[in-house]
């Protein structure tokens, strides 16, 4: 069962990825959609602990609150490279936790 949990959080976190390398959505609408996938990848609180640290940290950038794509319009260009290295660092870990389960 917990291997059926850990393939789900990783395809979700591919999709995350694969929506902010889109070259066709302007990146507000790649961010939102990529928060949405991060969403359901954890829909359960606690967050486990191999992601909470990087799903805090992209949590911190793009907020929350379910009004991702206006806060992401106010992102610097810092702030979007944090948010990008953060999800590629979190799929990473989802790759390794998902190929060891």
């Amino acid at each position: 069962m917990l291997v059926d949990v850990i393939r789900h959080q990783y395809e979700k976190l591919g999709n995350a990825l694969r929506a902010l390398m889109s070259l066709t959505m302007p990146a507000p609408q790649r961010i939102a959609h990529a928060m949405r996938e991060l969403a359901l990848a954890f829909p359960d609180r606690p967050v486990p602990e191999w992601a909470a640290k990087h799903v805090r940290t992209i949590r911190s950038i793009a907020g929350s609150d379910g009004d991702t794509e206006a806060r992401a319009q106010a992102l610097g260009e810092l702030q979007l490279n944090q948010l990008s290295a953060a999800f590629l660092e979190l799929y990473t870990v989802a790759s390794r936790e998902y190929w060891t389960a």
